[in-house]
């Protein structure tokens, strides 16, 4: 039962993160910024937590020598992840920089091996060359005119997509010591205060929005942020994090089927293909494995 609710959050996570593109779209066209998104959603899924830090007294945690853990998966699991794709597409297209992103299950599928001792054998192997592929198609890897690449613009991909992996893995290991949603809480502390400290350094400030685009900014902090970041942190407490970060891969395919459905953008023959195997990955194979072995350490 534990391992079918911890599937069941990870897919309900990565559902809300797929929104993140289509409302992020609907943003610019408002006159906001990558950055201010970045740093409002951050500051108001904080907040929207800061009652139940009082109610829980998570700072208690400070005073058990948590600090470094805390400051360490804070800067890795939210600065990193964040401004790491933020940079990354200031160098690189977006295309590439999927790509690069999304190849964070090779790195959790190691990291897990090596200091969660998850097994790592034929059926994880095979999963993860498959994955990759379907997300080469899905991201239209093969169009070579999109596929534009630079140093920087690579090493920031890479930087984000070794912050996903330590997302998942340290994120395995801590959920066992903290509460899920208090080890949420402060890596939107603290890596809220380092967020809006580029932000202010870039010169920015809280901007003038219409409504709109206030009520959206809420929408995203709330579900894509909060409550996917939460219950997906639950979930590692159930499965095995290389499992976890197989089936998030998911995500580019259904917020390219929401831009399709919702923007009119054509999803082309390969990249329906790359869905295909994608989700063959997450249901045919990885399904069927994790009730017998999530258990397993």
């Amino acid at each position: 039962m534990g391992a079918r609710r911890g599937l069941a959050f990870v897919l309900l996570a990565v559902f809300l993160w797929s929104w993140l593109g289509i409302i992020g779209k609907v943003l610019y066209r408002l006159g906001t910024t990558p950055l201010e998104v970045i740093a409002l959603r951050v500051l108001l899924a904080w907040a929207a937590l800061l009652p139940f830090a009082f109610r829980h007294e998570w700072w208690r945690l400070l005073c058990r020598g948590a600090l470094p853990k805390l400051l360490f998966y804070s800067v890795f699991s939210v600065v990193l992840n964040y401004l790491g794709f933020y940079f990354a597409l200031q160098w690189i297209s977006v295309t590439a920089a999927i790509v690069i992103v999304y190849a964070y299950p090779a790195l959790v599928l190691v990291f897990s091996h090596r200091f969660l001792t998850e097994p790592f054998g034929k059926v994880e192997g095979a999963a993860l060359v498959l994955t990759l592929v379907g997300i080469f198609l899905i991201a239209q890897g093969y169009r070579i005119d999109r596929f534009v690449v630079n140093v920087p613009g690579v090493g920031f991909a890479f930087l984000t997509s070794l912050s996903i992996a330590v997302y998942n893995v340290a994120g395995k290991r801590l959920v066992r010591e903290f509460n899920p949603w208090a080890l949420l809480f402060w890596g939107f502390t603290f890596g809220g205060l380092i967020l809006w400290g580029v932000h202010l350094a870039s010169g920015g400030d809280l901007p003038a929005l219409p409504p709109m685009a206030w009520g959206l900014i809420l929408c995203l902090a709330l579900f894509p942020t909060l409550v996917s970041y939460g219950i997906y942190l639950v979930a590692l407490r159930h499965m095995r994090a290389g499992h976890a970060s197989l089936i998030s891969t998911m995500e580019p395919l259904l917020a390219a089927l929401w831009a399709a459905l919702l923007l009119g953008e054509r999803l082309e023959p390969l990249q329906i293909l790359g869905g295909i195997i994608v989700l063959g990955v997450a249901f045919l194979i990885l399904w069927p494995d994790l009730p017998s072995t999530t258990g397993r350490r």
